[in-house]
């Protein structure tokens, strides 16, 4: 009987180990396996578990539980505990009934009229060449718009940056023609962070 204590207390730390294993990852979606339980988890989500999926992308998780942050790898048991970052904060203030706001596309300036309106981040062809992005590799999409239906190109810009906050692998929107004619930071970014008002200022908090 000793002998059997001795393996099962001996078995409890790798058990508390393997609690957390990502089996798949993909930009900002993770499958975890959680306790047994297999879990698909998309940015922001939290397991039954308690397990939050705080980033994802093809090489790792960060992952939130219980207060902890850690980094996994594809089927690592074992993880890095991380350091929680500050929170980046952007205060816009509205500019003729409008909320303007310096950003970057691929670290490359330029500005954003915010606009829940949007999908998603929306940009015109000649905006799309001035930042070296080509229109013609993106997936050709047919919407409707004020003017009639519209051929637009969809893509995933690498970074998208609106004041102090940046996000990566945000999808967009390449409009033909000139508009419109200022960028529009859309609900493909806009979706991801926390968005209130305080009085005619317009707070945007990253996430994570």
């Amino acid at each position: 009987m000793r002998g059997l204590l001795l393996a099962v207390s001996l078995l409890l730390p790798v058990a508390a180990a393997a609690d957390i294993v990502v089996r798949a990852l993909m930009p900002e979606m993770a499958v975890v396996e959680v306790e047994g339980q297999r879990r698909v988890l998309h940015v922001g989500q939290t397991s039954p578990e308690g397990v939050t999926l705080l980033e994802a992308d093809s090489e790792r998780a960060v992952i939130e539980r219980n207060g902890r942050r850690a980094v996994y790898r594809l089927g690592e048991t074992t993880a890095v505990t991380v350091v929680p970052r500050t929170k980046a904060v952007t205060r816009i203030r509205p500019r003729q009934g409008m909320y303007y706001v310096d950003g970057a596309i691929d670290g490359k300036p330029l500005a954003f009229i915010v606009d829940t309106g949007a999908t998603w981040v929306s940009l015109n062809a000649n905006q799309a060449r001035e930042l070296g992005l080509d229109p013609a590799r993106g997936l050709p999409a047919k919407v409707a718009t004020a003017n009639g239906t519209v051929l637009i190109r969809r893509l995933r810009l690498e970074r998208v940056r609106a004041g102090g906050i940046e996000l990566r692998n945000v999808e967009a929107a390449i409009m033909p023609g000139d508009a419109p004619p200022v960028a529009l930071l859309g609900m493909s970014f806009l979706s991801r962070v926390h968005m209130v008002r305080e009085g005619q200022v317009l707070l945007l908090e990253q996430r994570w």
